[in-house]
């Protein structure tokens, strides 16, 4: 029978139990911040959001804005409608207006789940996208409307470039393979 006098052996029993162990990493608060977003009417997205390690929206950190466009005024959102953000799925959130919670709202759809840490997460947006801005003209709206987030009608210089180096490359490849036909 094995006994623990083998000093291999408890070393060896250590060891495994050690490497067996693997905590789980602690989840930190979640900070999004929102620079100069553009609006389909020519306003701007602004502000900060927190997601705590919990999983809730931590409303002492809210604090969104938008700019005054063609469409809609100038909107301020300390609330957040879902507050609790921990399924695996969420991508939307939802603000309250702070002049008119019944009818100022804005709907943010982030690409990916909002309880995830790390990198950039882009927000979906477009013409008739699932990010918005709403004022259904009630109290201190002052407008009826609706408008876009993330509309940007002409791609960055970036973009080009890219598009470019990418077709050339397709028909580097299609030339190449003519002439392979060619000599076969």
């Amino acid at each position: 029978m094995f006994g623990l006098k083998n000093p291999i052996l408890v070393v060896a029993l250590a060891t495994a139990a050690l490497l067996s162990f693997s905590p789980t990493p602690a989840k930190a608060d979640i900070v999004y911040t929102l620079t100069n977003i553009p609006l389909s009417d020519g306003g701007l997205l602004n502000g900060t959001f927190a997601i705590n390690q919990y999983g809730y929206i931590d409303n002492s950190v809210t604090d969104v804005t938008t700019t005054a466009g063609s469409i809609l005024g100038a909107g301020s959102y300390t609330g957040i409608y879902n507050t609790l953000i921990n399924n695996p799925s969420d991508t939307v959130v939802t603000f309250e207006g702070d002049t008119d919670p019944y009818g100022l709202s804005l709907v943010l759809t982030f690409k990916y789940n909002l309880a995830t840490v790390g990198g950039i997460d882009p927000i979906i947006g477009g013409i008739g996208g699932p990010s918005y801005e709403d004022c259904a003209g009630y109290g201190g709206c002052g407008s009826s409307g609706i408008r876009y987030v993330g509309v940007s009608a002409v791609p960055e210089t970036s973009t080009w470039a890219m598009m470019l180096i990418g077709f050339g490359l397709i028909g580097l490849q299609l030339r190449r393979r003519r002439s392979a036909e060619v000599t076969a």
